[in-house]
């Protein structure tokens, strides 16, 4: 990089600026008005906006170069700038800055060095000489073409080709790391599974491949377009309900006695294909149904359990109600097909925590708006459960479809004491 600098400061492409940051910044400003206002023709005379420095010589500008090499020169006191075009009224062409002195110590060259090239510096420099065929970039970096391209024309190396697409922006979430980085003090870290950061959406079990082939679904485009939140979910789903084991888990339960019921062993597919492999669950006299299965009142449009409708018991057979005393269900196993069958545990299973997760932001475009306002402050809800025995010896990442329930993956902060699940996703 060095030599390229050198290069440059020889065709005077390049001189040695002895302003501040905030001066460059300043003056810059200055020239955007000062373009706008001057007269076809006469764009040269404000070159010296930019800096009373720019025409100094190239070998003055050569000596003081080697002397910042040579770490003559503290931090703050000179910095590279490529002499440009700036009559093409772009920012990117207001003389950038190539190189700066920083005094500290680099991660690998330790103190050998104290002079570092810029961002636009090294980016181009560094797809020329590592041979990349395209520059893939999004739309905010259009600008950046025109420097890109004539600092690799000045440097006379390969220039690869440059293409803007548009940001990915998916519906009910940000995805900018710069917005994310504030929405820490609200509780809410990078790998928080209600972010769509790499880490968030581990955490919260959603498979790689639903992110590849959501990716692949939409393309490489310009048009700048919000993808509803929806379609992601879609491929989630088509994922999960491939490889996610099934399991029984009731949230809010109530209990049933089954009368005459014997303890027995039952064998339950883990996915429902034909060779999927079986787990046994224990089915005894006493199980947890969902609250939201019974309803006391004989409602002729409730499809589920009722003092006068049987209800199937998946993979057991179907219960009939006998009575409710002090809030228990007494039922009994009958020979009848049920209209519909729901989910059970035995009383003994194991007593779990799961978090429901929702959209992080309530607005379908939280980037017009106040994103900090924006937070759905129900987007977290704690609750408590009781899971089949199938989910023993589970591990964090470990996927579950919770039949009926929805998807949910084991959480990092599980201990053997205590199992923590994040719901990825609902069925529908």
């Amino acid at each position: 990089m060095i030599d390229f600098a050198k290069k440059l400061i020889k065709k005077d492409k390049a001189y040695v600026c002895a302003l501040s940051v905030e001066d460059i910044k300043k003056r810059r400003r200055e020239l955007s008005k000062a373009l706008d206002n001057c007269e076809e023709g006469k764009e040269e005379e404000l070159a010296l906006i930019l800096s009373p420095y720019r025409n100094r010589s190239k070998r003055e500008n050569l000596k003081i170069f080697n002397e910042m090499v040579e770490k003559k020169h503290k931090e703050g006191t000179y910095t590279l700038r490529f002499k440009m075009d700036f009559r093409s009224k772009n920012p990117m062409m207001f003389d950038l800055i190539g190189m700066r002195l920083i005094d500290e110590d680099h991660v690998k060259t330790g103190s050998k060095y104290n002079l570092y090239p810029s961002y636009e510096f090294a980016l181009c420099v560094s797809d020329s000489l590592e041979d990349v065929t395209h520059s893939f970039c999004t739309r905010e970096f259009f600008t950046r073409q025109e420097s890109y391209n004539w600092l690799l024309d000045e440097l006379e190396i390969y220039k690869p080709v440059q293409w803007e697409f548009s940001r990915l922006n998916i519906s009910n979430t940000i995805l900018s790391k710069r917005k994310i980085i504030p929405l820490a003090k609200y509780g809410i870290n990078l790998d928080d599974p209600r972010l769509f950061t790499i880490k968030g959406m581990r955490r919260r079990g959603i498979p790689p491949n639903a992110i590849n082939n959501f990716a692949k679904s939409l393309g490489v485009t310009y048009a700048e377009t919000i993808i509803d939140i929806k379609i992601f979910d879609s491929f989630i789903r088509e994922e999960l309900n491939k490889t996610a084991r099934r399991v029984m888990c009731v949230i809010d339960p109530i209990k049933v006695i089954i009368v005459k019921a014997e303890p027995k062993k039952i064998s339950a597919p883990d996915l429902p294909t034909p060779n999927a492999k079986l787990r046994e669950i224990d089915f005894g006299k006493e199980i947890y149904i969902e609250k939201a299965d019974f309803c006391i009142e004989n409602d002729e449009g409730f499809l589920r359990f009722t003092p006068s409708q049987p209800v199937g018991l998946y993979l057991v057979g179907t219960i009939k109600f006998i009575e409710m005393k002090d809030g228990v269900i007494y039922a009994e196993l009958v020979d009848e097909t049920p209209k519909k069958y729901i989910h059970w545990v035995t009383v003994d299973s194991k007593k779990v925590e799961l978090r429901i997760y929702d959209n992080l932001f309530k607005s379908y475009n939280p980037d017009a708006v106040d994103y900090l306002s924006d937070i759905n402050l129900d987007s977290l809800v704690v609750k408590h459960g009781f899971c089949d025995k199938r989910i023993e010896n589970c591990k964090p990442e470990d996927k579950f479809q919770f039949q009926r329930l929805g998807y949910f993956c084991v959480d990092f902060d599980s201990t053997d004491e205590k199992i923590i699940f994040n719901k990825t996703i609902s069925l529908k």
